[in-house]
């Protein structure tokens, strides 16, 4: 089972990448909700649970989500 502090250390390797802030963060041992963007305005929202091995991604521009996807968790440790 992957580690919620793998995905966090590759939500912190995409927003160095491409310049993103980390805008929020909350992590617990089964699961994580963070954004990711350039202002509160305009953000992509992540959840993931590794106990069920999913992630959700979510574009969100003026608190309306415009983009959706679900998936299972597919991480590998040291791959971009």
């Amino acid at each position: 089972m992957i580690e919620v502090g793998s995905i966090v250390n590759r939500i912190r390797d995409v927003s160095d990448r491409y310049g993103l802030k980390i805008l929020h963060l909350d992590v617990s041992d089964v699961t994580l909700l963070s954004r990711i963007g350039f202002s509160q305005e305009v953000f992509i929202q992540i959840y993931g649970n590794v106990k069920k091995e999913k992630i959700n991604l979510a574009l969100v521009v003026a608190d309306e989500r415009l983009k959706g996807r679900m998936q299972e968790i597919e991480i590998v440790e040291g791959k971009g």
